[in-house]
């Protein structure tokens, strides 16, 4: 037999509520996301021409701005160009049990090393269970 703690009720009554408060707030919009939808759809029929003409003229733009390799400024706006960055990753536990192993590695790359830990959050997912 498994009894709740008072907390346990409690956080079980406002997920309730929160489960509730999100099938009201989406039964509200459903006529709206509907309407949405259909606008959305008609935009993007509109859209689309546009968009492949946009597609084509990037393209155009950027394969010479990758060859000057530099930025580009007229009365019609800016071309940033932005150099590749080098991305590196290690696998940290491995070095862990290395510099653990050898105190001589350690002594020389631990003063390198930071160590950051990320704040606690909390997510709320709601069970797809219906509403009572």
């Amino acid at each position: 037999m498994n009894i709740e703690k008072p907390e346990e009720l409690q956080l079980n009554e406002l997920m309730r509520q929160y489960s509730i408060t999100i099938f009201k707030l989406e039964e509200a919009c459903q006529k709206l996301n509907t309407e949405i939808d259909k606008l959305t759809a008609a935009r993007d029929n509109i859209k689309k021409p546009y968009v492949d003409i946009l597609n084509d003229i990037e393209t155009q733009i950027r394969l010479p701005m990758l060859d000057l390799k530099t930025s580009f400024v007229c009365a019609y706006g800016k071309i940033n160009f932005k150099k590749g960055a080098v991305r590196r990753t290690w696998n940290i536990d491995a070095l862990d049990q290395i510099c653990d192993a050898r105190k001589d590695i350690k002594n020389v790359i631990w003063a390198f090393r930071e160590e950051k830990t990320g704040e606690p959050s909390i997510t709320v997912k709601i069970a797809d269970v219906g509403v009572n």
